[in-house]
Formats: C-alpha cells, sequence, structure tokens
C-alpha cells in the first residue's frame, strides 16, 4: 500500500466511525433530536437526512459564493432572510438584497475568493427550524489590491422549512483572526454561541 493509498483508507475509515458515532449518538441521546420516537429506525435515518441536507445549505454557500453565483447563493435564502457580515455594514434583508450585494462584490470588489468551512453543528429547535454554526476560513484577491485577504472565523445560521425544502433564513459572520482583510471590525468569534441571529 502506498502513501496515497494508506491516506485514503485512513480518511474513508475515519468518515465511516464519525458517521457510525454519529447515528450512535443520535440513538443515545435523543433529546431535541427524535424525541418521542426514540428508537425508530426510521426517525433517525430521517433525521440524519435533514442533517445531511442542512450541512449542503452551508457547502452551497461557500461554492456559490466563489464561483460567482449570486442567483444559485440567494436560492440558498428565505425570501425575507437576514445576513449580518459585520457591524461595519448594515445587515442585509431579504434574499434579493443580498444577491445584488453579491453581485456588485464580484464586480467591483473580489477578482477570487475560497471559503472553507469545517465543524459544522446542526441543532433542530423543532421539525421546522433548526440553528447551526461553522468554522470558517476565507480566502480573498480583490480587484484593486496586491493585497490578499485572510478571514478566520465562523457562520451562525438559523435554518428553516418551507414546503418540505430547508432554506437559510439568518446568517452572521464571525472572526477570530483577520489579515490584510478588507474590514478592520468584525462580531467577535467567541461570542458565536451566546447571540441570537
Amino acid at each position: 500500500m502506498n502513501e496515497a493509498q494508506l491516506v485514503s483508507f485512513v480518511l474513508f475509515s475515519l468518515r465511516t466511525l464519525l458517521l457510525n458515532l454519529l447515528e450512535e449518538g443520535l440513538k443515545a441521546y435523543p433529546s431535541g433530536v427524535i424525541g418521542e420516537n426514540e428508537g425508530n429506525q426510521a426517525v433517525i435515518d430521517h433525521r440524519l437526512s435533514e442533517v445531511r441536507e442542512i450541512e449542503s445549505l452551508m457547502k452551497r454557500y461557500c461554492l456559490y459564493f466563489d464561483t460567482k453565483s449570486p442567483r444559485e447563493l440567494g436560492g440558498l435564502f428565505t425570501d425575507d432572510a437576514r445576513i449580518d457580515y459585520g457591524p461595519e455594514v448594515e445587515p442585509i434583508q431579504g434574499r434579493e438584497n443580498l444577491v445584488a450585494m453579491v453581485e456588485s462584490g464580484a464586480r467591483t470588489r473580489f477578482e477570487s475568493t475560497n471559503h472553507r468551512i469545517s465543524n459544522e453543528i446542526v441543532t433542530f429547535i423543532d421539525e421546522m427550524r433548526a440553528t447551526g454554526t461553522s468554522h470558517l476560513y476565507a480566502w480573498h484577491k480583490y480587484l484593486d489590491s496586491e493585497v490578499i485577504g485572510h478571514l478566520w472565523g465562523g457562520y451562525r445560521y438559523r435554518f428553516k422549512k418551507v414546503d418540505g425544502q430547508w432554506f437559510i433564513a439568518a446568517l452572521k459572520l464571525y472572526a477570530s483572526g483577520m489579515d490584510g482583510f478588507h474590514r478592520k471590525r468584525m462580531h467577535d468569534f467567541r461570542s458565536i454561541l451566546n447571540e441570537e441571529i
């Protein structure tokens, strides 16, 4: 087995272990996840599929931002979504306003971006609402500068199910570190769990 095969095997094994632990955790700790249906495998499977659907929203947000696809990005949000990118800009209210801001940024500010999220956590409030967090590293190449902007931090999310599909109802950006980033002040990552969005 060569080094690449070994790394692939280890990553696959870790992924399998994590998925098994997640499933076992849902069985062992059903409070807020499966409620009265404890032990019902169909309910557990349904909830796991919803977790994956919500995590996909988080990941597609990054993909659509980085590919300069504002319409597709907007489609991930509810019509009345609230997006807070930091204290230096007014929060964005509504899907169409988000699309307009992202279109403008792609045209006038960013030559290229790369957003990477990890440590996704989804918590269900009820059958129609959930919250979540993720860690973030974001790389920014600007149109008007040779400086590369780096941001380390995370997102806090609120999700809503509409007509059987999950959407992002609110998103708030937090920072734990910046280098060359285009904003000076950001929401402090240390407060990510203590604030309502």
